[in-house]
């Protein structure tokens, strides 16, 4: 997530609860926007990253990324 309160931490903390976890399962780390949250995911300094485009997309065009949850406008799927 980008910095707490922001909404990729609002989304995160949305999806960990989702999934059944909890604040013992999960550490969340502030990473910023844009290259550093793509230069600590790349250094496998997070095992997760919570973004929006164009930084989710460029990502999982990586090889061996993806997406676990993405979500679009309707009018863009």
């Amino acid at each position: 997530m980008t910095a707490p309160g922001s909404s990729t931490d609002t989304m995160a903390r949305y999806y960990i609860k989702k999934a059944g976890l909890g604040p013992r399962d999960i550490n969340i780390v502030p990473v910023g926007s844009g290259a550093p949250g793509m230069v600590a995911l790349e250094a496998k300094n997070i095992d997760a990253l919570v973004y929006f485009d164009p930084i989710a997309t460029m990502l999982c065009a990586q090889e061996g990324r993806r997406a676990a949850v993405r979500r679009a406008h309707p009018r863009r799927l």
